[in-house]
């Protein structure tokens, strides 16, 4: 639904804000649709972007949520890990953000347990400095 209605504020030639573009980066993820995140990235999402609780707490951010997803696997790990490269791809990527004890590589680290798929995953982060 985020996606709808940012898509129909373009057509209705509308400004469209960085906390909608951040906000919907999250359902784009869960889809798996790794061209559109690359447009809200380019429309400038903010892949730092900390997601709140309903009761207003940080939740996560894009790359954490990304490696919190369970089940991925063949096909759907290969459109998981463009995202990946999406989002480390950006200039001001924070890959230590940390976020309720969490950060992406503790997540990614998890999921390389459980999937031997994440591991280059794992290890490009720890190569951009991510602890």
């Amino acid at each position: 639904e985020e996606t709808v209605a940012i898509m129909k504020s373009i057509l209705n030639k509308e400004e469209i804000v960085e906390e909608t573009l951040s906000k919907t980066q999250f359902s784009i993820i869960e889809d798996l649709n790794s061209a559109n995140l690359k447009w809200l990235l380019d429309k400038g999402a903010n892949p730092n972007y900390v997601r709140k609780t309903s009761s207003g707490r940080d939740k996560d951010t894009p790359l954490i949520f990304l490696f919190s997803q369970i089940g991925i696997e063949g096909e759907s790990f290969t459109k998981l890990a463009d995202m990946f490269n999406i989002l480390i791809s950006q200039e001001d990527i924070d890959v230590n953000l940390e976020v309720k004890h969490q950060t992406p590589l503790k997540k990614a680290k998890r999921r390389a347990k459980l999937n031997a798929e994440y591991q280059p995953l794992v290890d490009k982060l720890v190569s951009l400095g991510a602890r």
